[in-house]
């Protein structure tokens, strides 16, 4: 599987990307790891699974953080209406 920041700060503009995992959930939380997010903490019982409470753990990535790792250009200027729209689309 191909991990890629691209399309969320290069291609949308977004500032600000989130990854919410299980922490049980090793080889998940591993993924935001590898793409060099920021681990910012644990949210304790946040989502109901099945039968059970599950805490999530948090990273985030900032768009000069993944700017400085990639040494991107800076991405044009998007309204938020655009942005959204160009999520939904490649969803």
């Amino acid at each position: 599987m191909l991990l890629s920041t691209q399309p969320v700060f290069g291609e949308i503009g977004l500032h600000r990307g989130e990854i919410r995992r299980a922490t049980g959930n090793t080889r998940s939380c591993a993924i935001p790891q590898r793409l060099a997010f920021t681990p910012e903490g644990v949210l304790r019982e946040a989502e109901w699974v099945n039968p059970r409470w599950l805490d999530l753990a948090v990273w985030s990535m900032l768009e000069q953080d993944w700017r400085r790792r990639d040494h991107a250009p800076a991405a044009p200027a998007m309204h938020i209406d655009q942005r959204t729209s160009a999520l939904n689309s490649s969803l």
